[in-house]
């Protein structure tokens, strides 16, 4: 059996446990999928349910489940995750690794602009018409708006058997809804800037070899060791795009040294500037590798040459 107290001091803990027969979950199922979105990689497999909210629904259940959503802080959750979800959906939508400058700019301040909680709010909200009955999410906005009481209300048996089969389908669900949504309002952005800015499309990025001439470093910074690294020695090797305002982009680790190294060595590398690298005489974005290299006692050597 569940002892009322450890239930209760359980019932905001985020992953549910079987544990000895006793289950130990989360009243408030889209923050257990908020805060594990985008930490599992991809959003998960299969389309998410793209119904209007509220569309061929009950009404009394529509309302429920808007209330419940306004109780637990669910837009102040999904408001923090912002960032997060743009910058997956930037990666979703710019899958090529050639994009403009200029349009990644654009398309991030009007994602910034455009991405509105109240209409990623609509994603839970529909998992919870789908799965839950309005007199479980009643049940759940009383547990929730008595925890401050001395003697919060405690789910039924009946409800924590139910969550404990429908979590997982849940948080896939919103996972996916909230990637959907995200993807969806980035490839309309995408279009949009395109339409506006014909010059923003996507462009050449070449590598160094016959009539591409390689960039040149003109301005260099030194990397800093992180605490507790200085008895580490090596290589960083990063690939880097050197676009034609001589700026490094998309900056990847291809040879790691771990230990807080290599974030070191890419946060360097943001700052250095270079002559871009020309074809025929005219500046192009040029892929190149670069080497920051670390040695003991804390001092970074010469970088090496770019190749």
């Amino acid at each position: 059996m569940v002892c009322p107290r450890n239930l209760r001091r359980n019932l905001l803990s985020i992953p549910f446990i079987v544990n000895a027969g006793a289950v130990k979950f989360t009243i408030l199922l889209v923050m257990l999928a908020l805060l594990s979105f985008g930490q599992e990689g991809a959003a998960q497999e299969g389309k998410p349910d793209r119904r209007d909210a509220g569309a061929n629904t009950n009404p009394q259940l529509h309302r429920k489940a808007l209330a419940l959503v306004d109780i637990s802080g669910t837009k102040q959750s999904i408001e923090a995750m912002l960032p997060r979800l743009i910058e997956n959906a930037r990666n979703s939508t710019m899958e090529s690794s050639n994009a403009d400058p200029r349009f990644v700019d654009e398309w991030r301040k009007r994602m910034t602009a455009k991405l509105q909680v109240a209409d990623l709010v609509s994603v839970p909200v529909r998992v919870y018409e789908k799965y839950l009955t309005v007199d479980e999410i009643s049940e759940m906005i009383a547990i929730w708006s008595t925890q401050k009481d001395s003697k919060p209300a405690n789910p039924s048996p009946a409800l924590q058997e139910k969550l404990k089969s429908i979590v997982p389908s849940m948080k896939n669900e919103i996972d996916a809804g909230l990637a959907g949504l995200s993807e969806q309002k980035g490839r309309e952005i995408s279009q949009e800037i395109l339409t506006e800015h014909p010059e923003y499309a996507r462009r050449s990025v070449y590598r160094v070899g016959g009539d591409v001439l390689s960039p040149k470093l003109v301005v260099r910074s030194d990397p800093e060791y992180p605490v507790g690294s200085r008895d580490v020695q090596g290589t960083v090797a990063l690939e880097l795009v050197v676009d034609i305002d001589g700026k490094p982009t998309e900056i990847r680790v291809v040879k790691s040294l771990g230990f807080g190294l290599d974030e070191q060595a890419v946060k360097a590398v943001r700052k250095w500037r270079f002559k871009p690298g020309t074809k025929g005489g005219q500046a192009v974005p040029v892929r190149v590798t670069v080497e920051v290299n670390f040695q003991m006692l804390g001092y970074p050597t010469q970088n090496q040459p770019i190749r």
